[in-house]
This record gives C-alpha cells, sequence and structure tokens, in this order.
C-alpha cells in the first residue's frame, strides 16, 4: 500500500523544464585560428593589397555516400583527414580525430571577424564559378578561402583544414602564443608535412 502511495506521488509531480542545447556557433577563439592561417601560411609576404575572398561557412564532413542530399561548397571527405591527421598529436590520434569529425559535423557561419583584407562570399557561388573567374577583379595575389572548424587536441593548440584558390588544400596545426595570437608551427598539403 505505501508503495503504490508513493508511486501515484511520484507520477504527479511535473515534468522538469526541457535543456536548452546551445546551437553550435564559432566563438572569437576560432577566428583567431583562421586569421591565424591567413596572416602566417596565406598572406603574400611584403603586404601587398591582395584580398582574401573567404567562404562564409565552414566545410562541414560530406554526407554519406548513397546520400543525394548536397551542401553547396566544398565538403571534408576521406582525403581531408590525410591532410589532417599528421596535424593531430600522436598520442591520442584516434580521440583527436574523432573530436575532428565531431566539430565539423555540420556548416557554421563565419561572422566578419577576420579582419581587413577579407570579403566573404556564398559557399552557393564556389559551385557555380571557379577560384580563377572569383578573384579575376580582384587585386593581383587574391585567393577564395575555405576553412573547416578548428578543433582543439592539446592545451595551446588547434588544428584547421583550409583552402585557397584552386591548387592548396591541407591543414595546419597552430600554436597559441604568450601575446594570445595563433602561430602556424606545421601543415601538410598533399603528402608533404613541414
Amino acid at each position: 500500500m505505501l508503495l503504490a502511495a508513493l508511486a501515484a506521488q511520484g507520477c504527479s509531480e511535473p515534468a522538469p523544464p526541457p535543456i536548452a542545447v546551445r546551437k553550435p556557433v564559432l566563438d572569437a577563439g576560432d577566428f583567431a585560428v583562421m586569421k591565424g592561417v591567413l596572416d602566417h601560411r596565406l598572406r603574400p609576404r611584403g603586404g601587398n593589397s591582395a584580398r582574401f575572398l573567404v567562404v562564409d561557412t565552414t566545410m562541414a564532413t560530406c554526407a554519406a555516400p548513397g546520400v543525394l542530399q548536397r551542401a553547396p561548397g566544398a565538403c571534408l571527405d576521406s582525403q581531408w583527414m590525410e591532410f589532417v591527421s599528421p596535424m593531430l598529436p600522436k598520442g591520442s590520434l584516434r580521440t583527436a580525430t574523432l573530436d575532428f569529425q565531431a566539430r565539423n559535423a555540420r556548416r557554421l557561419a563565419i561572422e566578419p571577424a577576420l579582419g581587413a583584407g577579407v570579403t566573404y562570399i556564398s559557399a552557393t557561388v564556389t559551385d557555380f564559378m571557379s577560384s580563377e573567374e572569383l578573384v579575376r577583379w580582384q587585386p593581383p595575389g587574391s585567393t577564395v578561402v575555405m576553412f573547416s572548424t578548428p578543433s582543439y587536441p592539446a592545451a595551446r593548440m588547434a588544428v584547421i583544414a583550409y583552402a585557397a584558390g584552386s591548387d592548396i588544400r591541407g591543414a595546419a596545426r597552430l600554436e597559441r602564443q604568450s601575446d594570445g595570437q595563433w602561430m602556424v608551427t606545421g601543415h601538410s598539403q598533399y603528402g608533404t608535412v613541414e
């Protein structure tokens, strides 16, 4: 009898409120990593007037084979992981790989936070125009740039995949400096690791 009374009392309590789930977004640290790649890997030396045409969303993992729905712009396929893997810490490669893939499960908006010399373009435009066509009316040395969402496999370390123009696909490992800036400390691209 006591058990039935306790069970009945438990059923009359209101359900707890739903847990608010934060929509994934890029934060200031993610933008600082992207800026580090622009400044320390892609920006021409000598400070010319070249512009970066940055695709306004991150690249996400490609849909499973056989799925017909395709998002605009490039996606991260298994070849991208060949660039990313050498940049990850060897002691935690599996965990770091899974974290990178999870952080890149969906496209995220890149807000105007990458500084001077950056113009944002829609990912859809890259499906219909080549990089060469997109930079035709830009200053010499300008290029189209795409980024993944950065992952953080160790303290003060970030790894990000990127593409620049039609000929550069790779990944970079960055280290956060004491002044808060991110510096490229390694990169891989088409079989070379530096």
